[in-house]
């Protein structure tokens, strides 16, 4: 990834490479714990499944076991490989994790709710033709390639708050039956819903697009001035008032790196969202 710094380039190097490291270092989940993990003395009478701190190398195979147990599955802090998610029927909640590679949710049905917060999305992720039954929600979340939703069908509120997108964002013939909300979120490249259906409001009103929308044959206008009366604000859940955009500081990233164990989530927040449009290749 190109670095707009020059000074002390060694230092933001060596920080790279302890963070790629620990990254690989954090152990392999293997799909033989789960049995221990669903007993009450492990969830402390929670029916909750939990993964924290490990790599995930097949996050479809844990889905299917919570949905067989009927369990709700929280992965905290992990660092996801890509995987084909066809079916959800409990809970799933993805906190300060990582997706190294393409996920997708594409031709599935979810019938729970599915919410990821904190997470970073280094390859693309498609929705594609999905059927979610209930509240999607991505909160401050980084998707540095291509998100499509295309012909996706979304029942519940679905809600993309304090997110950041790096390449194209599509909802072409996607259906959002309930509330769309783009709180906060700033997209820096082209946004299309050619042919989308928005059966309630649609909040755009505090996000950032560097490009015009394309809407062909949409009722995005129609949604969007709805939204000042039918949307309730988003309650969010790390800080009362959204990311402001502070001026580029070489010595003040420095300064933050040096004083906690920098990783890759901080590397690619801290450093590649200030790159101007034309180094991001």
């Amino acid at each position: 990834m190109p670095r707009r710094l020059n000074m002390h380039d060694d230092e933001i190097e060596e920080h790279d490479a302890n963070d790629d490291e620990d990254d690989e270092n954090l152990p392999e989940f293997d799909i033989a714990e789960l049995g221990e993990l669903v007993g009450p003395e492990k969830t402390g009478g929670r029916r909750n499944l939990v993964i924290a701190q490990r790599t995930i190398p097949n996050l479809a195979d844990i889905l299917t076991f919570a949905n067989k147990v009927g369990i709700p599955l929280s992965i905290e802090g992990c660092i996801i490989k890509g995987d084909l998610l066809a079916e959800a029927d409990v809970d799933v909640f993805i906190d300060d994790s990582v997706f190294t590679e393409t996920v997708y949710f594409k031709n599935g049905v979810f019938s729970a709710m599915l919410s990821l917060s904190d997470t970073d999305f280094e390859k693309g992720i498609d929705f594609q033709e999905a059927i979610f039954k209930e509240d999607v929600s991505m909160e401050d979340c980084l998707f540095l390639k291509k998100v499509d939703l295309g012909g996706a069908v979304f029942e519940k509120k679905v809600s993309f708050t304090w997110c950041e997108f790096e390449e194209a964002f599509s909802m072409d013939k996607a259906r959002f039956a309930g509330a769309l909300d783009f709180t906060e979120s700033t997209f820096r490249s082209g946004v299309t819903c050619r042919d989308a259906r928005f059966e309630q409001a649609v909040n755009l009103s505090s996000a950032t697009l560097e490009r015009a929308i394309e809407a062909t044959g949409s009722n995005l206008a129609e949604a969007q001035e709805a939204q000042a009366t039918e949307m309730e604000p988003p309650k969010k859940r790390y800080r009362k008032t959204g990311k402001k955009k502070a001026e580029f500081n070489p010595w003040r990233e420095l300064d933050k790196a040096s004083k906690k164990t920098m990783t890759r989530r901080h590397l690619l927040r801290g450093l590649f969202r200030f790159l101007p449009e034309d180094k991001k290749e």
